[in-house]
């Protein structure tokens, strides 16, 4: 896009997908993702939950696609059952990214050592099942949750 000054002189450029890209976000998501999904026996006796296909792609796809449309890039998958279904799909996240500004940093962890391991304790995690569809802007949801824990850790179930 053009910026003129008052005199209608070019004075730079914006490029618009620099304008509505999305904050980066150095907070850490953390996915779990361990469960045995008996509940949908026989679909996840070879495939765990959150990589059933729904809509042509994965569960646990969708939720990171959705988490860096709004500039998350940080996660860790807790896993258990059938971890190697989700460790051949996203790697370590590196040939995963969508973009160079939006690519992902995927670790893939047993349950316990997954908030241990995150790497920025300064900053509140956002941690989330790995088998939900949902609409919900995380942004969104995101400034709510910071405004109303004023600097202090809520739990909260959006």
């Amino acid at each position: 896009m053009p910026i003129l000054n008052a005199a209608g002189e070019l004075v730079g450029m914006e490029i618009l997908d620099e304008l509505l890209a999305p904050e980066a976000r150095e907070n850490t998501v953390v996915l779990m993702a361990g469960g045995l999904g008996e509940r949908l026996t026989p679909l996840t006796e070879q495939c765990p939950k959150p990589m059933l296909q729904v809509g042509g792609r994965p569960i646990l796809e969708t939720i990171l696609l959705n988490f860096t449309d709004y500039g998350f890039k940080r996660f860790y998958i807790s896993v258990n059952h059938k971890a190697d279904v989700i460790t051949q799909h996203f790697g370590d996240g590196s040939s995963w990214g969508r973009t160079s500004n939006t690519s992902a940093k995927i670790n893939v962890s047993a349950p316990r050592s997954a908030v241990a391991l995150t790497s920025q304790p300064d900053l509140p995690l956002i941690v989330m099942n790995a088998d939900i569809l949902t609409k919900v802007n995380s942004v969104t949801s995101w400034n709510i949750i910071r405004y109303k824990s004023k600097g202090n850790y809520v739990h909260s179930s959006l």
